[in-house]
């Protein structure tokens, strides 16, 4: 099984931390920025498959993802963004040896969920819970 992920950190985050799991690295053709020369560089000293395509090939595998920013990269298998149920999701707390859950509600904004996700990454947080919807549900006093 694998999965895209796509966007300059996210990719960036997975090449340097674990390089066997991306299967390959696209990078948009005619990108020649610092920050394409950058992930290029990281990418060949990890031992990271490269290969320059088209935006329209980026569009077409990461169809409706957003941004992609001329960027993504083919993830082998991996347990980052699965969705899990209140029980499973208790289990897996239960498993870790010092479990740390980040709770977010109402984060509209995709810049600023990325860098609570990069945050809860760096920090060893053990799961992120999320609204499934973007309403807000108020208590049994309506509060």
């Amino acid at each position: 099984m694998s999965r895209w992920i796509y966007g300059f950190h996210a990719v960036e985050a997975a090449v340097k931390r674990e390089p066997a799991a991306v299967q390959v690295l696209w990078l948009q053709s005619g990108r020649k920025d610092k920050r394409a020369q950058g992930i290029e560089t990281l990418a060949h000293n990890q031992g990271v498959a490269l290969e320059w395509v088209s935006r329209e090939r980026l569009d077409g595998v990461l169809e409706g993802a957003g941004r992609h920013q001329g960027i993504a990269a083919q993830m082998i298998g991996g347990q980052s963004q699965t969705t899990l149920d209140e029980r499973s999701l208790l289990a897996l707390v239960a498993q870790a040896a010092s479990p740390l859950v980040l709770v977010l509600d109402g984060v509209t904004d995709p810049h600023n969920l990325g860098a609570c996700l990069r945050s809860a990454d760096a920090a060893g947080v053990t799961a992120v819970v999320v609204p499934k919807d973007q309403e807000r549900r108020s208590g049994p006093d309506g509060a």
